[in-house]
């Protein structure tokens, strides 16, 4: 195989350096790159051959989300979720290159040990299930390399994953609205 295959530790170093990679997260195994890289998530994009209007989804600490300016309204409503494999869509102001236009972001708190301790050193990452659009999410590292071989900088092996993408719940309303189950 061509892959480039680092540990947790080696992952946090690449991606503080602006590196894009596939770990295995809480659900599924997903494409990352740091969120304040413009360039690598950028490259996620391209890579995925995804519609560049549609964020992705942030992955972060509950310390890290004070960057995000987030209403404390729907903050409070988005912990009620986790940590774990929910992703709330929540307004966001800031940080055009996440949101892409849409003013708001799907954010999750995972519950991974291993990805927590990355996000503790990295900060918050942009992740999109490891996939071409419209492809079958990976749930081992083998089918995430027959996606994107060589073309991403690094994958950390997780094992085979039983999980499906994450649940989307949106708290931008009244109502708490599931989006995806």
């Amino acid at each position: 195989m061509s892959m480039n295959i680092v540990n947790w530790i080696e992952a946090a170093e690449r991606l503080k350096a602006g590196e894009v990679g596939i770990i295995p997260t809480d659900t599924i195994y997903g494409i990352v790159a740091s969120a304040w890289s413009t360039h690598a998530v950028e490259r996620i994009y391209e890579l995925k051959k995804r519609d560049s209007s549609k964020p992705g989804t942030i992955l972060s600490t509950v310390d890290s989300l004070s960057e995000f300016n987030l209403a404390q309204s729907q903050l409070a409503r988005a912990m009620t979720y986790w940590p774990g494999p929910v992703s709330v869509v929540m307004d966001v102001d800031d940080h055009e290159h996440l949101h892409r236009g849409m003013a708001s972001l799907a954010i999750r708190v995972p519950r991974h040990d291993d990805l927590q301790a990355l996000l503790r050193q990295v900060g918050p990452l942009v992740s999109s299930s490891a996939n071409h659009s419209g492809e079958t999410p990976a749930t081992n590292i083998t089918l995430a390399e027959s996606y994107f071989a060589d073309q991403v900088d690094f994958y950390v092996d997780g094992g085979d994953l039983v999980g499906k993408p994450s649940t989307i719940v949106s708290v931008l309303g009244e109502v708490d609205d599931v989006l995806r189950g």
